[in-house]
């Protein structure tokens, strides 16, 4: 995907309007948002939504802030562990023991760290 902003309609446009419509009728309205956006794809910064718009990925969670979406190394280890398993008990799964000493040697964390 381009890593350019494309402005195609309003936002919202009109399949964004009609998903927001029946959102607002279908949930409580204590459960907020931000953007009156439905993405349809993202990939690195930008999010296209359903009406073809691509808009940079300013609310990026904590899921993607690094990385981007959909970045490649990222949607392979996901592919590679739901060929293994999609159970996601932290009680049962045997991946997790050998995951944190990895990612952690690669993260600038302070000595007080808990992960060995």
């Amino acid at each position: 995907m381009e890593q350019a902003r494309k402005i195609l309609t309003e936002i919202p446009g009109p399949a964004s309007q009609a998903l927001l419509d029946r959102r607002r009728a279908a949930l409580p309205r204590g459960i907020g948002f931000t953007t009156p956006v439905f993405a349809r794809a993202a990939e690195g910064a930008i999010i296209e939504d359903v009406d073809g718009n691509r808009l940079i990925d300013f609310g990026a969670g904590l899921a993607v802030l690094n990385v981007g979406n959909a970045d490649g190394t990222v949607v392979d280890a996901i592919k590679r562990q739901a060929e293994l398993s999609t159970h996601t008990c932290i009680m049962v799964r045997s991946t997790l023991s050998s995951s944190p000493p990895k990612r952690s040697s690669r993260t600038p964390a302070p000595k007080r760290s808990r992960t060995p």
